[in-house]
C-alpha cells in the first residue's frame, strides 16, 4: 500500500526553511524513492529561492486536483510526499479525504509546533511583512489560533486514528528539516547531502524598527508596496540580526488565559522533554529592544523602492526637470531622486 506523508504546518516553524531544501533537492528525493511534487516555481527552488510548498489548498479540488492526480500519475513510487503550511487549516476536509481513501493508502501526517508567545510574535510579524496589517500586536492577539486549530486538528485526526508526528519547533528550531528527514526514513548519508541547505535562515522575522516601518507602509502606501519592501529588507540583508518583539504582562497572561486548554491538550500528546513552555521571558522583558535601530542600507532600500513607486504612479517625476527647476540641487551634485523624498517634498519644491 502506498503511502502519503504529508507536512501540514503550522506556519511559523521552519516550514519556509524546510520547503526550500525540499524543493531544491526533488531530484535527490526521488533517488531516494519518495515523490516530491515539483513546486509552481522549479527554477526558483533550485535556486533555493523557494519560500512556500507543492500543494495549495487555496484552489477549488485541490485534494483531487493536486494530490491524488499526482500519486496516480507516479504510480512507480511508493511514498509519496506533501508540503503546506495551509493544510493545517483544511482538516476537516482532509479528513474526509482519509476517511474516503483509507484503504486505499497509508497516511502519514507532520505537524509542527511552538511555544505560545513565540508563535503570537511570528504571525504578528508575517501579517505585517506579508499580509498589509498594520494594527497593533494587541488587537492582533485576539485572533491568533495556532494552538487552537493545531489542537483541534489533533483530535480531529485522532478521532479517525491518523497517525500524527508532532514536533515541537522551539525545541528543535533549524534541525527542525533533518527531523521531517529522518522521519520520512531517508539514511543519514543522504540527510548529510541536504545538510549544508537544511540549517540556513529562510525569510526571516523583521526588527522592531522594521516591523514599524513596514506597519507604516502598508498603512499609508498600501498592502503591496509595503509587502515588497519587506521582501527587500529580507533579501538583500538576510542575516539582519532580529531581537525579540516586546508584548506587554497583560496580553501575555490574556492569550494564555484564552488558550491554556489547547496548549494543554497539545502538551500532553508531545514527548517528555519536548514539552511547550510558556516563553514569558523572551517576550515580556526583552534585554534588546531598541537596539537593532534601521542602518544605511536599509535607507537606501526604502529610497529606491519609493523612488519606484514615484515612476510608477499617476504623477510623473523628471529628474531632469527637477534639476532644471531646483539650480542648488543640480550644483551640489546631488541624486534628484533622493534629495526630492528627502527633502524636495517638505519643501514642496516643483518638480
Amino acid at each position: 500500500m502506498k503511502t502519503i506523508f504529508l507536512h501540514i504546518g503550522h506556519g511559523k516553524t521552519g516550514t519556509s526553511a524546510t520547503q526550500m531544501v525540499l524543493g531544491k533537492h526533488a531530484n535527490l528525493l526521488l533517488k531516494c524513492g519518495i515523490y516530491y511534487k515539483e513546486p509552481k516555481n522549479a527554477i526558483a527552488a533550485r535556486l533555493g529561492k523557494i519560500r512556500s510548498g507543492n500543494v495549495y489548498p487555496q484552489h477549488p479540488d485541490w485534494i483531487d486536483k493536486q494530490i491524488l492526480v499526482s500519486v496516480e500519475e507516479n504510480c512507480g513510487f511508493d511514498i509519496f510526499l506533501f508540503s503546506s503550511e495551509e493544510m493545517i487549516g483544511k482538516y476537516e476536509e482532509l479528513c474526509e479525504f482519509f476517511l474516503k481513501y483509507r484503504s486505499t493508502y497509508k497516511f502519514r501526517l507532520i505537524l509542527a509546533v511552538r511555544n505560545p508567545l513565540g508563535i503570537l510574535a511570528s504571525h504578528y510579524n508575517q501579517s505585517v511583512k506579508a499580509k498589509g496589517y498594520f494594527g497593533s500586536i494587541e488587537d492582533f492577539e485576539v485572533g491568533e489560533m495556532h494552538l487552537i486549530t493545531a489542537a483541534n486538528a489533533l483530535k480531529k485526526f485522532e478521532d479517525i486514528e491518523v497517525g500524527v508526528f508532532l514536533i515541537n519547533y522551539s525545541m528543535v528550531q533549524r534541525k527542525i528539516t533533518n527531523k521531517i528527514l529522518m522521519h520520512l526514513g531517508l539514511k543519514f548519508s543522504d540527510i548529510e547531502e541536504l545538510n549544508s541547505d537544511s540549517t540556513k535562515i529562510v525569510n526571516r522575522s523583521l526588527s522592531s524598527h522594521e516591523l514599524k516601518m513596514i506597519a507604516s507602509a502598508n498603512e499609508f502606501l498600501g498592502h503591496e508596496h509595503g509587502k515588497s519592501l519587506a521582501v527587500e529588507f529580507i533579501e538583500q540583508m538576510p542575516d539582519f540580526a532580529v531581537e525579540p518583539l516586546s508584548i506587554s504582562k497583560e496580553i501575555c497572561d490574556r492569550h494564555m488565559d484564552r488558550i491554556r486548554d489547547h496548549f494543554d491538550y497539545i502538551n500532553e500528546r508531545l514527548p517528555s522533554g519536548q514539552k511547550l513552555v510558556v516563553d514569558r521571558e523572551n517576550y515580556c522583558n526583552p534585554t534588546s529592544i531598541g537596539n537593532q535601530l534601521l542602518s544605511k542600507q536599509h535607507f537606501d532600500i526604502i529610497f529606491k523602492s519609493l523612488k519606484k513607486r514615484i515612476l510608477s504612479s499617476d504623477f510623473s517625476f523628471d529628474a531632469d526637470q527637477y534639476l532644471e527647476k531646483n539650480p542648488d540641487v543640480k550644483q551640489a551634485g546631488a541624486d534628484p531622486y533622493r534629495h526630492f523624498l528627502k527633502h524636495g517634498i517638505k519643501k514642496a519644491r516643483d518638480f
